[in-house]
Order: C-alpha cells, then structure tokens, then sequence
C-alpha cells in the first residue's frame, strides 16, 4: 500500500518530485510511520529512483512494465495489452486495429495489480509508461544537436522522425540568447512528431517533464538498471556487454573515409582513430587538443597531461569528472588493417626510464616476449574476463633471469629475488598527417593483395573502382555461372536465366571481410557463410548495388526487423517485379549461430549468460529455410540474376537437348508448360487477393518482404 500511494504521488506530479517535499508530504501518511519509513520504501523497491543534484535529492518513478508489442498476444505477457493510441488519446480510430482498446481487461488489472499500479489513473499511468517504455516516445535527434544550421547536422532534415530539440534546453541549463537550436515542443517540427506517435494535446503539458526525468535518468548510474536510453530508445531491448563494447570502439570504415552502415552503425564516428571525452552532467563531451592529449598519454612517463586543468592519466579524470579514451581495435586483433590502434608495454627500470619491451635501450638484456606479444596475451585475457592468475600473468625470461608479469596489477616480479617494477601500456602515437598519408595511400594503391585492402583476384581486375560499384556479366561457362545456375533451377527451372552478373563493390566487400573475421574470432572460427536468395524490386537493384540490402520494418517481419533471405529461389521470386523480365540477388551471408527468430526481435536474442547475441534468426533451426540478419555488413550483394519464364521454344529446346528426348516427350512437355502457364496466371491472382485478404501464411508473409 505505502508503494502504492508514493508512486501516486510521484506519477501526479510529473513523474518526479523533490524527496524533501515528497517527505513533507509522507508525514500526512497513515501507510509511512517510523517502521516503514520513505527511506526505508525507497530503498527496498524497485519503483523508485533517487538522484543526487549538488544539494538536493531527486525521487523519479520507475516500472519494468511496458506495453505490449505483439498484436492481438494470447501468450502470458508481463506487459499492457492496450493500443497506445487507447492509452495516450483516450480513443482508437484506425480501421482493424488488434490491440485491445479496454484498459481495465482481465490481463491489465493482473499486470498493473502485480506492478503495484492499480490505483493510478489513465493519465497517471501515461506518465510512468512515457517515462519508461522506450517505444512510445521519439528519441531526441543527436545529430540535430550537433553543427550548425536550422537542423545540425541532421541528413533528414524536416523528414526526421526524431524529435529536434535542444537537449541542453531539456536537462534546464541553455542559453537562450545564443542557442539556435529549439526551445519549444510546440513548433511544426517537435508537436508533428510527437503527433504522428500519438501524443495528444492534453499531454503535450507534460512532455517537457517526461523529457528531463528520462534524460535525468539516462544519465544517471541506476544500479536497477531500468533507466530508459532516449538517444538509442529502439535499440534497448538489444543492448548487452557486447553492444556496448561495440558503441565504445571508433568505426574503423569511418576513419578510412566512409561508412556504408552509417544510419545503423553503433560505432563511434571520428576521423582520427582516437578521441578524448570527459563526462558532464552524465553525458560525454569531446575534449579539446585531442592530438595534443593523445601525444603526452602515449608518453609512458607522463602520468598527466599538460596546462591549467591536466587530466590524471591513472585514475582518468579532469578534477573531479571522469575521462575516457575511445579508440579503434588493437592491431593485434586486426593485423591486416590499417589506422587500428597500436599498444606498446614498458616496464620501469632502477634509474626510472621506461624501457620498451624486447628492446636493448639502457643496456638491459632483451626480453623473450615483445609489445606485441603481450598484447596479443593481454586482449586474450580481456576476452576470457577471467580473473583467475593463470590467464592474469605471463611468464617470461630476460638473459638468465626469470619475470612474471601480472595485468592485474600491472608489475613485473623476479621469480627469484620477488623485485617487482611497475608496468604501463600506451598507445603508440598516431599524428593527423599521418592519418591523412594513409588515408591517400590507401585510396591510391593499384595492387593489394589481402581482402582488407583490396578485393578478390577472381575479380575482373579492369573495372575494379575505388567507391562505387561495377556489374561484371559472366559467361554461361564460368564456374560461378554454373553455380548460380544450379542453385536457380532447383526451385525456379520454368524460368530461363537471361544473364548472370557478378557485382564488385570494394567497399561493401571489405565491410563484409570485416566482419567475417571479427565472427570468425569471436564463433572459434564459426562464421556459418552460404549463398542464399534475395528478392528485390527492379528499382532497388542499384540501391542494392552500392549500398547493400536494407531491412524490413513492417509488421509482417514475422522473424524479425532485419533482412530477409531465403535458400530457395522460387520463395524469393514472389516479391520481384517486371513484366516478363525479373532480377534476384544471390548473396553471400555469414549467419554464425541462428535461433528462431519473433517478430517482436529487432536484433538477436542473448544466447548465454554473458549477453552475446545469436548472428542470425531463422524460421526453423533445424530445418531452416528463411534467415534474417540484423547487420549489413553480414551481408555482400554477389550476384545479380535476371531472368523470365519459359516459352513453349525454350521447352522444346530443353527436351530436345536431353539424350533421351522423344516425340511423346516433346508432346507432353508443351502440354505441361500450357498447364503450368495457365496455373501460374491464376495462382498469382488468387494469391493477390490472398495477400490483400490479410490471410496468408507466416512465411509467405515474411518473404514478401525481403527487400
């Protein structure tokens, strides 16, 4: 009860409230006496948030509760069923709609009974579900909040669907006078998207509050973990240890000129393959004088930086705000690519010099293990995330004398005498001119001959682009013709291939080398690549070309938000277009470890303990015949098949090239393409009306969607 009646309170007054007044307010309270104090009903429950502003505490509601996603649910769901526009505006009007539109349903009442919930009202239950489900809200436009101009730096401009607003203005400390940016929700763009989501006029007075309690909480550390993410808000569900470590790495495309997966990359995007941040009022700002950082943190014996305000190197920090360094992957990870990150260990010596290790500086007697080979130790250490001494230490000779070192505690210790001396791993010093020099040099070479810096040698050398991309058409001898062929006419052998084309996209070909390999080490070599059918509009095909398949987010995703392939052509083929004449993508996918994917699923399902994420979804996985990837880079657009339906000469052709032909053979194979003809034109028209009728099957849903 005494849960029950603070969160009330809480959700009527915005979805936050001062604790002082809120413990003003608790002393009139026959639920809160001395034994069941508001400390006490704060601490020991999840519903509730406290934030600490300089000199005053800040309590903000919270649930796990979150409206349900999945159309007319039947299972047992710990969610809301209700439409949102039943919820927000009082009243639902779209046509056939199957989410439930009665608030206080049996299901309901058990889900906000057991959430302790029960007692709020329509509005107030708006409140607390604006404030914690990711869904029902548009994130705010970081880009909009960046560079200058009327939209930032925002590629949608007026078509963005995320909400241009100033942040600053939102967390309450922007200057009016000089910030150009939006102060109101009420302008055309702020009130439209916010319309298109459903937000009614009657809660448009409290969508400020809503957004200051969900940037508060966002930025604060929540050890419940229940702080909604208003910048990344449709990508929550997804996030794990191995998302985050995704997000805090620099996009290595990006730094080499361009990347192709901007819109959906989670990587950080900077030119230099490092960037020094520093952490205020919860969120991260760049530094400035990043080179300069980064040239006295690769220094060994600095432990700070210089000027006024040094930041510590050990500990991190400028004063009393925290600092990180976000860069590339190590190059021992990644060692056939260009602007990753270097490291180099040193150790300290009696007279204080840092001496790199397996070097003869100052005399000393070279070490059996080099920089790069305790790197290589070190991130297998990082990837085990063991604690245990024997992955924590690496044992090594120096002429007669035998070390350990510890990357627990960073030292180097003589097995015989126990000297122990300190140990410091740094980066190696990358300058913007040197980036600069790569960066051309790489754009410039003619010849490269690993698949990361260059393409493949069964290529056609001649046409090979630096950005772009060039359709090379094979010859009906051609192995991978062949191959294609075969794969076609297993499923689609009505149809007679016209021509078989091979794309070269150097670009969209190291992505995906990329990622093979980062799958192949993170699977024990396990990358799973196969040769699967994509079906695509005619107009898309060049879309296709230079910037790869894109996702499906319609509801009929059955499988998932992501990209759709099938083994079998003829699956494929339905959603294709064209009179007569049709194209098909055959595509290479690296579909590493599959689950059965739901529609709900916007990137795979967790698969262990650790939080690693399946690679792909399928839509049986012992069987599979469908397969949904959520990364492009998965993917490479190899061949492009075009291709139409037999007529009655190229039936009589293929009967006549068999070495068994006979009339009566010929006779009944015209009889069987008149029939299949006529069939054909039937099917399509009755699966039209099938389609339209909204009664089709799962799967066949799923495949009108693959492009």
């Amino acid at each position: 009860m005494a849960e029950e009646t603070v969160l009330q309170i809480l959700c009527g007054s915005n979805g936050a409230m001062d604790y002082e007044r809120l413990l003003d307010i608790s002393y009139g309270l026959t639920e809160i006496f001395r034994d069941n104090s508001l400390d006490k009903i704060i601490e020991n429950s999840e519903l509730f948030t406290v934030i600490q502003h300089n000199d005053r505490k800040e309590v903000f509601a919270q649930t796990r509760v979150k409206m349900c996603k999945i159309s007319g649910c039947n299972e047992v769901c710990n969610d809301i069923h209700l439409c949102k526009y039943q919820l927000m505006i009082g009243d639902c009007n779209r046509r056939g709609c199957s989410f439930g539109h009665q608030l206080m349903s049996q299901h309901n009442i058990g889900v906000l009974r057991a959430n302790h919930m029960i007692r709020l009202s329509r509005e107030e239950l708006c409140v607390i579900l604006l404030q914690c489900d990711n869904s029902l809200l548009p994130p705010v436009c970081a880009s909009y909040n960046k560079g200058r101009g009327p939209y930032g730096n925002c590629p949608d401009k007026e078509t963005c669907t995320r909400l241009h607003m100033c942040m600053s203005h939102i967390r309450g400390h922007c200057d009016d006078t000089d910030c150009s940016r939006s102060h109101d929700f009420h302008e055309p763009h702020p009130i439209g998207v916010l319309r298109r989501r459903g937000v009614s006029s009657h809660l448009m007075s409290l969508i400020p509050f809503i957004y200051r309690n969900i940037l508060n909480l966002k930025s604060h550390s929540n050890p419940k973990n229940t702080q909604p993410d208003l910048n990344n808000r449709e990508k929550t569900r997804c996030e794990s240890p191995q998302t985050h470590a995704e997000e805090n790495k620099i996009c290595l495309s990006f730094v080499r000129g361009y990347c192709k997966s901007a819109d959906e990359c989670r990587r950080i995007h900077c030119k230099m393959p490092y960037k020094w941040q520093v952490k205020v009022c919860g969120a991260w700002t760049d530094l400035p004088n990043n080179e300069h950082i980064e040239r006295e943190y690769c220094d060994p014996s600095n432990i700070h930086s210089s000027g006024n305000e040094p930041i510590c190197f050990e500990e991190m920090i400028l004063g009393l705000d925290k600092v990180r360094r976000l860069s590339t992957e190590p190059s021992v990870l990644w060692p056939s690519f260009i602007h990753t990150t270097s490291w180099a260990w040193y150790w300290k010596d009696e007279y204080n010099h840092w001496i790199l290790y397996a070097s003869i500086k100052e005399m000393h007697r070279l070490s059996s293990v080099s920089s790069h080979d305790l790197e290589k130790e070190y991130q297998e250490y990082l990837l085990k995330n063991d604690s245990s001494n024997q992955d924590a230490v690496v044992k090594f000779r120096a002429g007669s004398c035998f070390y350990e070192l510890s990357f627990k505690d960073m030292k180097q210790r003589n097995e015989v005498s126990g000297t122990e001396r300190p140990v410091r791993r740094r980066p190696v010093f990358v300058s913007s001119v040197n980036i600069e020099i790569a960066r051309k040099s790489e754009k410039h070479a003619n010849a490269r001959l690993h698949f990361s810096k260059g393409v493949p040698r069964f290529w056609d050398q001649k046409v090979i682009r630096d950005s772009g991309f060039e359709r090379v058409r094979l010859s009906p001898s051609h192995r991978d013709y062949r191959r294609v062929q075969d794969l076609f006419n297993e499923t689609l052998s009505s149809f007679t291939i016209r021509q078989i084309e091979r794309v070269q996209n150097r670009e969209l070909w190291e992505d995906f080398m990329m990622k093979k390999e980062e799958m192949r080490k993170a699977n024990n070599e396990k990358f799973g690549e196969r040769l699967l059918f994509h079906g695509t509009k005619s107009s898309l095909v060049d879309a296709v070309c230079h910037r790869n398949v894109d996702f499906d987010v319609s509801n009929a995703a059955v499988y998932g938000h992501g990209i759709y392939f099938s083994k079998d052509a003829q699956y494929s083929h339905e959603i294709t277009d064209g009179c007569g004449v049709r194209m098909m993508f055959v595509c290479r996918v690296l579909l590493g470890f599959y689950t059965r994917g739901k529609a709900s699923f916007r990137c795979p399902p967790t698969k262990d303990a650790k939080g690693n994420l399946y690679d792909s979804c399928v839509n049986d996985p012992r069987h599979p015949s469908i397969f949904v990837v959520f990364d492009r880079s998965q993917v490479y657009p190899e061949f492009l098949v075009t291709y139409e339906e037999k007529n009655v000469f190229d039936a009589v052709r293929d009967v006549q090239s068999s070495p068994d032909a006979r009339v009566v053979s010929v006779t009944t194979s015209l009889a069987q393409v008149s029939v299949k003809e006529t069939s054909q034109e039937n099917s399509v028209t009755a699966g039209s009306e099938h389609t339209a009728s909204s009664s089709s099957s799962e799967e066949t849903k799923s495949l009108s969607l693959l492009s």
